[in-house]
Order: structure tokens, then C-alpha cells, then sequence
């Protein structure tokens, strides 16, 4: 097992008690969430050699890191997080140890990282984080099988949906809980002639039957 954090938020105690049943933990953890991922990367591409795309997303926006990483595993690249809109140096070496890789910033923070910085991006920049989610979508997924859906301020319920969505090889799109936005509505109408299935992550709490509904209406639609 890995467990990916430091010990401030995953302790000594916790890795103790897995190892006492019997399983192995290996911890990916640096100082804070930057280092942390970094850490992740190094590790993902250590044999594998250099990605042709690294996926970079605002640390403190975490429906962005949801649909970022639904990218980063469709495309096989590193995901690494910029510190609101600075990235540090440490995700710079990173970042230049995959020479000549697109970079994908998804959400306004990394977007204005990348400027900061004069990195030349691939830019994924919406009014909100529902407009951003469908255009990853959009540019990426034009031909979905499947998509993963989860209220976009409901921070376990959509890293649920992004870890979904990487087995899946899907993207993943954010609602809100009485309201489905008119972006995710649109990419929704957009791949319903593939007959796509919609996977819903979170209980009537956070998506409330009258969007489940909605969603329904939509992807049944013949």
C-alpha cells in the first residue's frame, strides 16, 4: 500500500497499525502537498523515463486537482500542484526533468502560474470551476464511453470521482447540488450520441434527485 502525504496528516501510528495486520506501507510524503506530489511523480516515472505532458493544477483548488488528475492518468503524466499562482523550485526542477513536455495548467491559478513564469502552456481556463472541468472534457474526451460526475464543493466526493475516473480513463465533470451548470449540461449533450453512461459519486445530500434526474433524461435520450 502508499500512502501519499507526510506524517502530519497520515502519522507513524497509522502506518503501525497497517503494518500490524499485515501490510506493507510505503509513504510519499514531503514536507507539504507540493513536495508530496513531486514525490509522487519521481516515483510514477522513475523507470519509465521522461513524460511528453505534465499536468499542472492549483494546490488549494481541489475540484481543479480532481479534474487534473483525470488528465494526468489519461495522458500518463505527472501531476504536479502550483502554490495558488507561484510554482516553487521544486516543482520547477520537476517540471525540467520531462524536457520538451507540454504543460497542461488546468484552473486559473496554475494558468497564471505558468504566465508568472513564462512557461508555455496548454491552458484550461474557465469562468468557474465547472466551465474548467468541461473543457478538459471537451479538448481532451470528445469521445467518452463513460464520465465520472460529483458535486464540485464536495472535496471527498470528487477525488473519489477523479480516482474513478483514472481506472476508467475518463474525464470528470462537477455539479452543483440543485443545479446542473450549463457547461457540465453542454458536455453532457455532447457525448450522448456515444451513449454515454454518467457515474454519480455522492448521495441526494450532494446531488440532488432533481439533478440525478436531469442527468438521466439527458444520457437516456434517444
Amino acid at each position: 500500500m502508499t500512502l501519499v502525504g507526510g506524517t502530519g496528516v497520515l502519522t507513524q501510528a497509522l502506518v503501525r497499525e497497517l503494518n500490524s495486520i499485515g501490510v506493507t506501507v510505503t509513504q510519499l510524503g514531503g514536507k507539504d502537498r507540493y513536495e508530496s506530489a513531486a514525490l509522487v511523480a519521481q516515483r510514477l516515472f522513475k523507470y519509465n523515463g521522461a513524460s511528453h505532458n505534465v499536468v499542472l493544477a492549483p494546490g488549494v483548488a481541489y475540484s481543479d486537482v480532481a479534474v487534473a488528475a483525470s488528465l494526468a492518468g489519461a495522458l500518463r503524466a505527472p501531476l504536479l500542484l502550483s502554490c495558488d499562482e507561484a510554482i516553487t523550485g521544486l516543482i520547477i526542477s520537476e517540471v525540467n526533468r520531462h524536457p520538451g513536455a507540454r504543460i497542461h495548467a488546468v484552473g486559473g491559478a496554475a494558468v497564471r502560474a505558468t504566465e508568472k513564469k513564462r512557461i508555455p502552456s496548454i491552458k484550461y481556463l474557465g469562468k468557474d470551476r465547472f466551465d474548467a472541468a468541461a473543457k478538459v472534457a471537451r479538448e481532451n474526451f470528445p469521445n467518452a464511453s463513460k464520465v465520472f460526475l460529483a458535486n464540485g464543493y464536495s472535496y471527498p466526493d470528487v477525488m473519489v470521482a477523479s480516482a474513478g475516473s483514472n481506472a476508467n480513463r475518463s474525464p470528470v465533470l462537477v455539479t452543483q447540488q440543485n443545479t446542473l451548470p450549463n457547461p457540465t449540461l453542454s458536455y453532457l449533450d455532447y457525448v450522448k450520441s456515444n451513449r454515454a453512461s454518467v457515474e454519480i459519486t455522492g448521495g441526494w445530500a450532494v446531488v440532488s434527485p432533481q439533478v440525478f434526474a436531469q442527468i438521466r433524461s439527458l444520457v437516456t435520450r434517444q
